[in-house]
């Protein structure tokens, strides 16, 4: 095996690579801190929302007016499923649903001045007590934070979210 890479097998006609183990080990801290973060923010929210309700939520937010077909791509979620969770939301006031005027048999979703409220509070919330947090690092530690900001942006944009995740190669016997 090279100290690189190793082609490990061919995926839908795609040569897919095994990682190093050092490669491996900075994936797999990175998920793990990743995850970390996530957990914590999750629960300092205190919303009131599911994750899924939150994260529906923070999208239609941010990219609506959406049509049910549109955010069900965004979130990797059936449609139906999606119907639940969006009525849900509508029943408390923070998203409204109106017939799409281009084609009246699809609905469109926007967050309402509720829902937008809800957003806005609890990133100001979060992202203060962040800031508080990194306030405490030392400087360098701060400056090394900042500077991975690109590249972070970069791995996350760069990753085609409306193909999911990336399939498994096929098991060796």
């Amino acid at each position: 095996m090279s100290p690189r890479r190793a082609t490990l097998a061919t995926v839908g006609g795609d040569r897919v690579d095994e990682p190093t183990a050092e490669l491996l080990e900075v994936a797999s801290d990175l998920r793990r801190v990743v995850g970390a973060l996530h957990r914590r923010f999750r629960r300092e929210q205190a919303s009131g929302l599911t994750p899924s309700q939150w994260s529906l939520l923070v999208t239609i937010e941010a990219f609506g007016p959406l049509r049910l077909s549109e955010l069900a791509v965004r979130e990797l979620v059936k449609p139906s499923t999606l119907t639940r969770s969006v009525a849900w939301l509508a029943d408390r006031g923070l998203v409204d649903r109106v017939e799409d005027p281009t084609d009246r048999r699809a609905v469109v979703v926007t967050a309402s001045a509720a829902g937008r409220r809800l957003v806005s509070g609890l990133f100001e919330h979060g992202q203060d007590e962040f800031a508080k947090r990194l306030e405490r690092l030392p400087a360098d530690q701060r400056l090394a934070i900042e500077r991975a900001m690109p590249v972070l942006n970069r791995l996350v944009n760069t990753v085609p979210a409306d193909l999911g995740p990336t399939p498994l190669p096929p098991a060796t016997a």
